[in-house]
């Protein structure tokens, strides 16, 4: 089972970014909400959601090094190759082969990139407290709904560690940044909570109109939140931008946002992100996120809005090309490779 309206809101998430990038259609400084949101996308997709048990696999080290390669295979070669090909044609956006480095290897990124140091770390870590979730759920029989207000409460002391507690921080954009490790587990929370089953499938016509109604309100306060708009309640908040003064609230609302499209299938919203073009351009967003701010240096039109549509065609087409040529095909590649090792397949344990 699949929750391709999951992919149809990477979508519009990833197109908020560009929009934000190019202060297009109101949306100057709106990344940020987007930001919490990937996190929490993330963290609830940790969980396995649609996966009874699925933390099991982090009782042996197989599930571990699948995780890895998994994750390296996703995020690394489209990383590295754009990196390349940018430092390559655009001299002005890494100034030296040092600067080029740092963001390989989630040093110092630069610019957006920040956000994918992040979220490497974020990976690393995460096996760590899936371990901790499975010997919890297999030796105290904690349910997992009893799971999910567990790491509920857990992101937020880890939130409030990393933000006003510890000096940890990650360098991002040349200045350093809390590290929004809290937000990736608030997403395993609301993965759990769903899991639970406590939220069961929405049935009724009129429930679904609600929940519609409610998700379509959240999906509105991205405009009514950025600053823009603000303003015009209040001259002082000009240059208030939500989703960098309160990430964790942010990822809340998301999470929420999330739960609703879950449950509710069969609603309006969530058949209208699952539609084929949604769900093809959202598989490829994280193309989209790498690639659309390097397009920007190639852009110079009048206006903010002519911006916003060149890099978001330029870069979901691109995007598209890199996922269903590169992404998908090396990802299965790696996948039929690890069936072929023993230790990796099970097959050792079957043949025994």
């Amino acid at each position: 089972m699949r929750l391709n309206q999951f992919d149809g809101l990477r979508f519009l998430a990833s197109m908020t970014v560009v929009a934000s990038h190019t202060a297009a259609l109101g949306l100057y400084g709106q990344g940020g909400v987007m930001v919490s949101l990937f996190f929490v996308l993330s963290g609830f997709f940790m969980a396995m959601p649609v996966k009874k048990d699925g933390e099991e696999k982090f009782l042996s080290p197989k599930g571990w090094i699948v995780f890895y390669v998994n994750r390296i295979v996703r995020i690394i070669p489209l990383y590295w190759g754009s990196l390349l090909l940018v430092y390559w044609l655009f001299d002005k956006v890494f100034v030296n082969p040092q600067q080029l480095l740092q963001n390989i290897f989630f040093v110092n990124c630069w610019g957006h990139l920040w956000f994918l140091q992040h979220e490497m770390l974020c990976y690393v870590l995460a096996p760590v407290l899936m371990l901790l979730i499975a010997l919890v759920k297999k030796y105290l029989k904690v349910p997992d709904l009893g799971i999910g207000a567990g790491i509920f409460v857990l992101s937020i002391a880890v939130h409030y560690y990393f933000n006003y507690v510890s000096g940890f921080r990650l360098m991002g954009n040349g200045k350093p940044q809390p590290f929004r490790i809290g937000l990736f587990v608030l997403g395993i929370a609301f993965g759990y909570i769903y899991k639970s089953g406590i939220l069961h499938t929405i049935k009724g016509r009129g429930l679904s109109l609600a929940l519609d109604a409610i998700s379509a309100l959240i999906m509105a306060g991205v405009f009514v939140s950025a600053p823009r708009f603000l303003e015009k309640i209040n001259p002082a908040l000009k240059n208030y931008m939500v989703g960098w003064t309160l990430p964790w609230v942010c990822g809340f609302v998301g999470g929420i946002l999330l739960l609703l499209l879950a449950v509710n299938p069969g609603g309006i919203i969530s058949r209208l992100l699952s539609l084929k073009w949604f769900v093809r351009f959202g598989r490829a967003s994280y193309g989209i996120y790498v690639l659309h701010f390097f397009m920007l240096s190639m852009i110079t039109f009048s206006t903010s809005l002519k911006n916003f549509a060149a890099a978001a065609l330029l870069s979901s087409c691109a995007a598209v090309v890199f996922y269903e040529w590169m992404e998908e095909p090396l990802a299965q590649y790696v996948k039929q490779l690890l069936n072929r090792i023993p230790f990796l397949s099970g097959k050792a344990q079957r043949t025994a």
